[in-house]
């Protein structure tokens, strides 16, 4: 932990500048200024019901649209993205529902953030869309999808149509093609459960069928009232365990990347310091792979974290800072370089923090800045740098990735 002198600086910082100053020259921050990952919904609504989101519940479905509007992300942009290294445009949220998905992405072009993404069920690409997608300079398209066999993906995605995000995705690469754009690069996000875990060696054949770079494997998070209890993994390791090496060894035969993947039930719970090792070996296996496979790709999006990963420190921390810290043995850096903002301007914490309140609203006369460093987030962050982290931190859902195990971090949760 930070001494209480260095802490309290931190804390009583009320500028993004001097923020990243005093966050790198503790090493809990990338140095490179563009060090936040902004994720902004832009939209409230879903055009489908899958099985396992909330959007299940008719409170969500079908709620009263909001949309972000061009002048609102317009004046985000101008405070947040310049120290922007990911612009995200979704998070649980359908971007494509917007009216003004197109006007957005080209604002956010504007301001040549390396990497932009947003996820989608990609049923509602249109050809408008697909060349906004590429002439915007959108680097990662994540699309989510949980079968390779029309049945279960109609079944789990309800409203959706497999032969339809079948040939969206083909026009895409169409497109690409004809304008001999190296992106999007094109991702799998695929929530594991029951219902279609047998499917996921089929999806990583999938995946080298529709030129998919990536996949992103994670447990089903089950939530409140939806009566998804039973597709639960935990109910079902070693079919897990089974289908999970199947899909990793079909990945390696085919040369895709697998990002996310859950740890095996039962293994050994890794220490910090291991699992660092093994993410970072993982990030350095998929940019080579990217090297290798897309270069033009590589040097727009991914050069610069490359070289995080091997470049070595040849700064000294500077005199008034008395204690560095390593970046990955505090218990979550998201409080310090992460942001979260839905349609309607309310800024949460986090990503994985399903049931808590927003922690503050974005207006015409509150500013990011307000928020990002009033009471509640100060007091957030003064948990995490004193190793006392709070009840949604412990609960997280995405540690459940790695405490595979521990019983609590699989239960129903609040939306």
């Amino acid at each position: 932990m930070l001494n209480d002198e260095i802490t309290k600086k931190i804390l009583n910082i009320r500028k993004i500048p001097e923020f990243h100053k005093t966050l790198k020259s503790c090493n809990i921050v990338s140095p490179n200024p563009r060090f936040m990952t902004v994720v902004i919904d832009i939209s409230n609504k879903c055009n489908l019901r899958c099985r396992m989101c909330y959007f299940s519940h008719d409170k969500y479905f079908k709620a009263d649209p909001v949309y972000l509007t061009p002048d609102t992300f317009s004046n985000m942009a101008d405070n947040l993205l310049p120290y922007a290294t990911t612009l995200t445009l979704s998070c649980g949220s359908e971007p494509l529902m917007s009216p003004y998905f197109i006007d957005i992405l080209k604002i956010a072009s504007k301001y040549n953030v390396p990497h932009i993404d947003f996820a989608t069920n990609g049923v509602l690409i249109t050809k408008d869309k697909a060349n906004a997608i590429i002439k915007y300079g959108v680097t990662d398209l994540m699309l989510s999808l949980e079968a390779a066999s029309k049945e279960i993906y109609e079944y789990i995605r309800r409203g959706a149509k497999f032969d339809r995000f079948l040939s969206n995705i083909k026009y895409l690469n169409k497109q690409k093609e004809a304008l001999k754009s190296s992106t999007p690069a094109l991702r799998f996000n695929i929530t594991l459960m029951r219902s279609n875990i047998e499917e996921v060696e089929k999806l990583v054949d999938l995946a080298a069928e529709l030129k998919v770079s990536y996949l992103d494997f994670r447990h089903i998070v089950i939530f409140d009232g939806l009566g998804m209890e039973k597709e639960s993994l935990v109910h079902h390791k070693e079919l897990s365990d089974f289908w999970l090496k199947r899909a990793r060894e079909k990945a390696e035969k085919l040369g895709l990347t697998i990002l996310t993947i859950p740890a095996e039930f039962g293994a050994k719970e890794e220490n910090t310091k291991a699992r660092k090792q093994k993410i970072d070996k993982n990030r350095m296996k998929k940019y080579l792979n990217i090297l290798t496979r897309n270069p033009k790709y590589f040097i727009k999006s991914g050069y610069l974290q490359f070289m995080e990963l091997i470049k070595k420190p040849i700064k000294k921390p500077k005199k008034q800072i008395k204690q560095n810290m390593d970046r990955n043995s505090i218990y979550c850096t998201l409080p310090f370089n992460y942001t979260l903002i839905n349609a309607g301007g309310h800024v949460l914490p986090c990503p994985h923090c399903h049931g808590v309140a927003e922690y503050g609203t974005i207006s015409a006369d509150v500013s990011f800045e307000d928020v990002w460093f009033n009471k509640k987030f100060r007091e957030l962050r003064r948990h995490i740098l004193t190793n006392t982290p709070p009840k949604m931190c412990r609960d997280c859902s995405k540690l459940s990735m790695y405490n595979i195990d521990e019983d609590k971090l699989s239960i129903s949760r609040e939306v």
